[in-house]
């Protein structure tokens, strides 16, 4: 299967030989194919012009019914219906089409139950849409959603048990999915800043990781204990919910430590002459005020719920921005073997 280069598709098989595929009706163009695992079935968005400009059309072929358009596949009011992706099979089809207002809104289609819209975060009129990709059986799919507010785009994943949640990147914006698992575990892709599409970060993300966030970097030097410290953090991307518990563990017992935040990513050297590599840049800031201040005790953990609305800088308490990432890491003190300190590795976490 493919496309020549006066952009008709074509089909070929040991048995058959090549087969040229009809366009559809109006359609001059065909974007590119996405083909079932046997061959049997081939989908994708046909390209054409109207009155009103370019529109788009869905499509899917197969050996009985040939080349036709996707029965009850939103198109919506620009027509400009697309897909992103099918199943190993070719029965479940999912991508994007604009809404009444303009936004796009993601589908998965089947040919008994027809296009059903992919649930959102729940915040009406805000978000936007779209399906890229999806897993063998079509039960787990991935794709974007784009924030109307700040404009950023995230990385997302349904699943038809569990509905939608948030891919964690280290750069939180910007990101595109470049390969999925045939069960859906697994998500490759890459993010980068927002603002000036820079520090681009190449990201694994597999389902079942506990909390929230992504954990990246090292710590430097391994800590007393022989081991290097980690960081995790539980609760919601959402602001609203005020709901983020930040944890250390592997640090050495009986320890003085504290939460620092930053607004960046960042990789420097060893922090404040101890044997600990400072993750976080940008604007920081130190959890260090009265009851912020850590201690392991016997159990080499300690953990604290952070305030989403006082963040505390340097210049002063911050609320926790809708579309923002903050990068967490845990400093700690240390005697390795003479007095020092040391810090954990760093987790990123974008809030909506």
């Amino acid at each position: 299967m493919g496309m020549n280069s006066l952009v008709d598709l074509f089909r070929w098989t040991g048995a058959t030989g090549l087969q040229v595929l009809d366009l559809l009706p109006g359609m001059a163009v065909m974007g590119q194919p996405l083909v079932s695992a046997d061959g049997a079935v081939i989908a994708g968005t046909a390209t054409g012009y109207s009155g009103q400009g370019s529109v788009t059309q869905p499509y899917r072929w197969t050996v009985s019914s040939g080349l036709q358009s996707i029965p009850g596949f939103p198109m919506g009011p620009s027509a400009q219906g697309r897909v992103g992706n099918l199943s190993a099979d070719g029965n479940v089809i999912v991508g994007s089409a604009p809404g009444p207002n303009g936004r796009l809104l993601a589908y998965r289609w089947t040919a008994a139950s027809g296009a059903q819209e992919l649930a959102g975060f729940g915040h009406p009129g805000r978000w936007g849409y779209w399906a890229s990709a999806c897993s063998s059986d079509g039960s787990v799919i991935v794709g974007g959603a784009s924030d109307q507010v700040s404009g950023e785009v995230f990385a997302v994943r349904w699943t038809t048990q569990g509905g939608i949640e948030l891919i964690d990147t280290l750069a939180g914006a910007d990101t595109q999915l470049s390969w999925i698992s045939e069960d859906g575990a697994t998500v490759l892709g890459s993010s980068a800043d927002f603002d000036t599409l820079s520090s681009q970060l190449f990201f694994r993300w597999e389902a079942g990781s506990s909390g929230i966030g992504s954990r990246y970097g090292h710590s430097g030097l391994p800590n007393s204990t022989g081991g290097r410290g980690v960081i995790s953090a539980a609760g919601s991307h959402d602001i609203a919910d005020n709901d983020l518990t930040l944890s250390a563990s592997q640090i050495p017992a009986n320890s003085f430590g504290i939460f620092i935040v930053g607004t960046d990513y960042d990789q420097g050297p060893l922090f404040g002459g101890g044997q600990g590599i400072l993750l976080v840049g940008g604007r920081l800031g130190r959890f260090n005020r009265g009851s912020e201040i850590q201690f392991s005790g016997p159990s080499a953990t300690f953990d604290m719920q952070v305030d989403l609305n006082a963040i505390p800088y340097a210049l002063g308490y911050l609320a926790v921005q809708p579309g923002e990432t903050l990068f967490f890491q845990a400093w700690h003190r240390d005697l390795n073997p003479t007095p020092t300190s040391n810090l954990t590795d760093a987790v990123a976490i974008t809030f909506f």
